[in-house]
């Protein structure tokens, strides 16, 4: 069959030659010539035979009268009068009248010798015969649909697997759609459920002025004239749709009909698939079960082509995530500046690809700069406020001014670059090597721990000394002042600073780490180890941490500082 023609024909059927030898085996059992003719009238194959004296439109019964034809058996369109049938037994389909069987009429006479047979048995018969090769017809082309459904659905199939762009997914499905149904045009409209409108994303057939006026529809009210799932809505007459949304377009690009079904994804309307003739024309149930097919495929398409473009997306961000972590671990001392009163060592790791934690050993005014914060939050946004902190307080921290008003100016700062819930917490101490003398300011911040080993025995909590001098967090009261604290510090004394991370870690109980495991985890590890490294320290404190948490997952940001007086 012919996929653009909506109605096959009786040629259609005749593949193998068997109708014209029905025909003709006909003929000869009824002693009458059978013709087969296509919907139009013309004969398509002939036996000879002899006509009984009967008319086309009506026939002689025994007595002369004339009577009227039977209900079933009617005259199709009229052939030329040297070839017209005494009676015709129509074949039909659903998609309509596809032929006839006729008994051959030559002129006004009947031909000398013809068998004297019932006239409405032989009518009877040829009903009958036509009546079985419309079912035998019938069946064929349902066959023939479901061959035509199956190839264009493998065609689609194929094409939605090689195409990976929506708009072109769109596309193709919507080209093999108008060229297997047969229709003029066609459009596929997505929901941007942002916009709450169905936006025209693929049009065949449409003309430039119809795509701009009717480009995008209130969802809704495409939604609401679609009706549910699993029905495919037919307007046979656009000009008589009474909720139809843009008639003077429709009307301008001359659309008749119409065939739209909703595409779903898991019960969720992402767009519609429609399908429009410039004729008036009838979509067939086959045709409206293809197009609800094809649409559940374009939906499927959609959904896959989005969720490849968002993993595409994925993979840059994580790209670009991976470089921002690279300039972030930059950020990050390189080394231990080489001092023989100090032994420094640190351990810094992030919950996400970027951290909010942030830490800083660098040599300033007075000796060396220590420096351990905390970014409310986590990820991007926390690393860039991170860097923001981290060059303000160095920018400050160069200049000779006090400690606490590089504390002070860099809160001031971060005040005015930052929201009202965005602020850090900061521990920013200075130690001179030569003295062990300790000058600090903890803004918010975890209390740094100072341990002190005592020569005779092993430290206990007594030995333990907590630096809370400072002020309030940084980024919330600009007038804010904060204060100086200093600690003199002894040959193996140990200085423990660290962020929330480690008070904060849970374990699959629900429990805290807290601030005495820290204690106990450093006083313990002191006790058994009295000469410990500053790096042997933080290991055993991050070793400590994993331990107690287990397979449970990191839940923040952990940072420590570990300076030890030799």
């Amino acid at each position: 069959m012919n996929a653009s023609d909506p109605t096959p024909t009786i040629t259609d059927f005749m593949t193998d030659g068997s109708l014209a030898a029905l025909c003709a085996s006909a003929s000869r059992l009824i002693g009458v010539g059978v013709e087969l003719r296509d919907a139009q009238g013309a004969i398509i194959a002939s036996a000879p035979g002899h006509s009984p004296p009967w008319r086309v439109h009506g026939r002689t019964s025994e007595s002369g009268a004339t009577a009227a034809p039977s209900e079933d058996c009617v005259a199709i369109a009229a052939a030329p009068a040297a070839c017209q049938a005494s009676f015709i037994a129509p074949i039909r389909i659903s998609a309509g009248t596809i032929g006839a069987l006729a008994l051959k009429r030559f002129g006004a006479s009947s031909v000398a010798g013809a068998p004297q047979k019932s006239q409405i048995e032989i009518e009877r018969f040829l009903t009958l015969l036509a009546s079985t090769v419309s079912e035998i017809c019938a069946k064929q082309a349902q066959l023939s649909m479901k061959v035509r459904q199956f190839k264009a659905l493998h065609r689609l199939s194929s094409m939605l697997v090689c195409e990976h762009d929506l708009d072109a997914t769109l596309d193709a499905a919507l080209a093999l759609a108008v060229d297997v149904i047969g229709v003029d045009a066609g459009s596929i409209r997505i929901i941007d459920e942002e916009k709450l409108a169905a936006q025209l994303r693929a049009s065949i057939g449409l003309g430039q002025t119809y795509v701009h006026e009717a480009g995008a529809l209130p969802a809704q009210n495409v939604l609401k004239v679609l009706g549910d799932i699993d029905q495919v809505h037919v307007a046979q007459d656009l000009q008589r749709e009474p909720d139809l949304l843009h008639p003077e377009a429709v009307a301008r690009e001359g659309l008749r009909s119409a065939m739209s079904a909703t595409l779903f994804f898991q019960r969720r309307p992402i767009g519609v698939f429609r399908l429009y003739a410039r004729t008036l024309r009838e979509f067939t149930d086959a045709e409206q079960e293809l197009l609800r097919a094809m649409a559940e495929q374009t939906a499927a398409a959609i959904e896959n082509a989005r969720l490849l473009e968002a993993e595409r997306r994925s993979r840059q961000v994580d790209r670009q995530l991976c470089m921002a972590r690279d300039v972030q671990v930059r950020m990050l001392p390189r080394a231990a500046p080489s001092d023989a009163a100090l032994d420094i060592a640190w351990r810094w790791e992030s919950s996400l690809e970027l951290g909010g934690d942030f830490l800083d050993v660098f040599e300033t005014h007075g000796g060396l700069g220590l420096a351990v914060g905390d970014v409310v939050g986590k990820g991007v946004p926390a690393a860039l406020l991170m860097a923001s902190v981290r060059a303000t307080l160095r920018a400050h921290a160069r200049d000779d001014i006090a400690l606490e008003e590089v504390v002070a100016r860099s809160n001031q700062a971060l005040c005015r670059d930052t929201l009202v819930n965005e602020f850090t917490t900061l521990f920013f101490g200075v130690v001179d090597p030569a003295t062990l003398r300790l000058a600090y300011c903890s803004a918010g911040h975890e209390p740094a721990l100072v341990v002190r080993v005592p020569e005779h025995r092993a430290p206990c909590g007594a030995d333990v000394d907590e630096l809370r001098t400072g002020g309030m967090v940084l980024g919330v009261d600009p007038s804010q002042r904060y204060q100086q604290g200093e600690f003199l510090l002894r040959p193996s004394d140990t200085l423990v600073v660290f962020s929330d991370g480690l008070t904060e870690a849970f374990d699959f109980g629900g429990q805290q780490f807290g601030r005495r495991r820290v204690k106990s985890a450093i006083l313990d590890l002191l006790a058994l180890e009295p000469d410990a490294s500053a790096q042997r320290i933080a290991n055993h404190l991050l070793w400590e941490i994993r331990r107690f948490v287990g397979l449970n997952r990191q839940s923040d940001d952990m940072t420590i500082l570990v300076v030890r007086a030799r």
